[in-house]
């Protein structure tokens, strides 16, 4: 084979390789967003079945929220502060 043929054929490997890289980084694409729908739709499921164990509905969750009765994201502590609110940083 001449230096042409030769650097042809790895070309032609190289195009296949990429090629396939490239089938599977769309299949992973697609697996990605299944399982992030399948999160939300479980996030939902999981709220539903809360408020159906309690017998509530989300009119009552918002009333309670807006009463002050429950603590909506605002409660949320991160893990570098207190619950007072102060934060450690330096």
């Amino acid at each position: 084979m001449t230096k042409l043929e030769t650097l042809q054929a790895q070309r032609n490997k190289a195009q296949a390789r990429l090629e396939d890289y490239q089938a599977k980084v769309k299949k992973e694409e697609e697996r990605l967003k299944d399982l992030e729908t399948q999160i939300i739709l479980a996030k939902h499921e999981e709220r539903s079945e809360y408020l159906a164990k309690h017998n509530l509905t989300w009119a009552d969750i918002e009333k309670a929220l807006a009463e002050g009765k429950l603590k909506g994201e605002q409660s949320h502590v991160s893990f570098n502060q207190s619950d007072t609110r102060h934060n450690n940083d330096l």
